[in-house]
């Protein structure tokens, strides 16, 4: 039996379009006017065509990734100033470290004397 070449392209074509076509379940969480979030998911259900289909979602995952990015290196220069900051009130507590214990040592001397028995100087 002898198949044309037109007839062997054309079960070809439908071949590779039934392997490539699936059916895909969607969640809309936001409605498309205004933005806001929907009480309760749409669940959608939908036949497509794999190639077409990601070439159309794509770009949005690339975007969302892109804002993903920005928003982690915006939190990470967030923390990488907070650790400078506080370093540099570690910096400041160690430094002041031997002054607060001479105020403290000063304070215990003061408590342990005897200030009703004490004589001042007068002044004339």
């Amino acid at each position: 039996m002898f198949i044309s070449e037109k007839k062997l392209s054309e079960l070809i074509e439908k071949a590779v379009t039934k392997a490539l076509t699936a059916e895909v379940t969607l969640e809309k969480h936001r409605d498309e006017k205004t933005g806001q979030p929907l009480a309760k998911p749409e669940i959608i259900k939908e036949t497509v065509f794999l190639p077409a289909y990601l070439c159309q979602i794509l770009p949005y995952h690339e975007g969302a990734l892109r804002g993903v990015q920005e928003q982690t290196c915006k939190q990470s220069n967030k923390i990488n100033d907070l650790d400078d900051k506080i370093a540099a009130i570690g910096n400041v507590v160690t430094g002041a470290e031997n002054s607060l214990k001479c105020i403290a040592k000063l304070s215990d001397n003061i408590k342990s004397l005897d200030l009703d028995n004490m004589k001042f100087i007068e002044e004339k």
